[in-house]
Order: structure tokens, then sequence, then C-alpha cells
């Protein structure tokens, strides 16, 4: 049997969760007591805010190439 996915699927609540969480954990030790033991050093906010640019369009990519590609399966569907 065949599992097919939607276009509109979403992750599970689990996977959500620990995305959020660690990439909190990775903004956060830069500025953690942590970062002189592991040799962090701060980010400029003009750094973060381009990181999360980046971040952003790349969740926007790959939704989007769900999207096309959930289309044209449709479509070519028996």
């Amino acid at each position: 049997m065949t599992r097919t996915c939607s276009a509109s699927s979403r992750p599970g609540r689990g996977l959500l969760i620990s995305s959020i969480a660690i990439g909190l954990v990775t903004v956060w030790l830069p500025y953690s007591p942590l970062a002189d033991v592991l040799g962090f050093t701060f980010l400029s906010a003009t750094l973060l805010f381009i990181l999360m640019g980046i971040t952003a369009l790349y969740v926007f990519a790959a939704e989007l190439t769900k999207r096309v590609f959930y289309a044209r399966q449709a479509r070519h569907a028996p």
C-alpha cells in the first residue's frame, strides 16, 4: 500500500517542538555562559537578522517546491 502526502501536510508535534527548541538553543549558545568554553563569540544583530531571513527564504522555497511537486503529481495521477 502506497501512502501519499498532500501539500498541506504538517509536521508532527514532536518534530515541530524539537526543531524550534534546537533553533532557540542554537541562537542562545553564543550568549550563554558556555560561550567561552566552546569558543563562541557574539553575533551582531545584523548577522542574526540576515540568518533569520535566509532561514525564512529556505522554508518558503521548500514549501513552494512541495506544493508544485504535489500539484504536478495530482495532474498525472490516474
